[in-house]
């Protein structure tokens, strides 16, 4: 079990062994109890005394990874990412073929990092391009911008853009 517990808590940089009742912590231990109880076969009291539980809260958190899986992205990327690891490894040797697991573990923080400044690069881009967008249209009448938007061959983001710019222009 300290195994499992060592990958969540790698995978998801939360301390499923921790009492406290932080989301991300509530997660891991969510993950730790149903990875427990698919490859180890331990019984609820058994996985709920390790964790300081009783056995109807490890059932609640093995029935909530499988609701959480299907509903939170972000909750399913992590278990997979666990699943898979200990799936790969025979529960106990430390190795992915031949790469260590705290190398494919490393490898899933750099491409949540590289994500997170995507979506950063993506947002600014956005915000850029909106200035521009308002800048060059702010000189138009808006019985023109209305006549383009009533035009049934303006598409649906054109329409959208343009309500915006109307919108900013009576401010």
């Amino acid at each position: 079990m300290k195994f499992i517990g060592d990958v969540v808590n790698r995978v998801t940089g939360a301390n499923p062994f921790s009492g406290d009742r932080t989301r991300d912590n509530v997660d891991a231990r969510f993950i730790l109890c149903k990875l427990t109880r698919d490859f180890l076969g331990a019984p609820y009291n058994r996985i709920g005394k390790v964790l300081k539980r009783d056995h109807a809260t490890i059932m609640y958190a093995c029935k909530q990874a499988i609701s959480l899986a299907e509903a939170d992205k972000e909750f399913r990327r992590n278990y997979s990412t666990c699943l898979k690891i200990i799936t790969d490894t025979d529960l106990g040797k430390g190795k992915l073929g031949d790469v260590n697991i705290i190398d494919v573990v490393e490898l899933k923080g750099l491409l949540n990092d590289m994500t997170k400044k995507y979506d950063e690069l993506l947002s600014n881009i956005e915000m850029n391009s909106w200035d521009l967008i308002r800048e060059n249209f702010l000189g138009i009448e808006n019985s023109v911008l209305r006549g383009v938007m009533n035009d049934r061959n303006c598409s649906y983001r054109l329409n959208r853009t343009l309500k915006k710019i109307l919108v900013n222009k009576t401010k």
